[in-house]
């Protein structure tokens, strides 16, 4: 456990290079907006069979 305050459930970084950390939060960045896009696109699928089944 890190004896600074704050989220302990993130891992303790401060050994880690900056380009890696910056890696690290431009994945987090990328993965939240997949997961994102991924619920949108599933919402319209499903929208979208649901208007196909009202045509059919």
């Amino acid at each position: 456990m890190s004896d600074t305050p704050g989220d302990h459930g993130l891992a303790d970084l401060t050994d880690v290079p900056y380009e890696i950390k910056k890696w690290l939060f431009e994945y987090q960045i990328i993965s939240g907006d997949i997961d994102r896009l991924n619920g949108e696109l599933e919402r319209i699928i499903s929208t979208l069979r649901g208007s196909q089944i009202g045509q059919e």
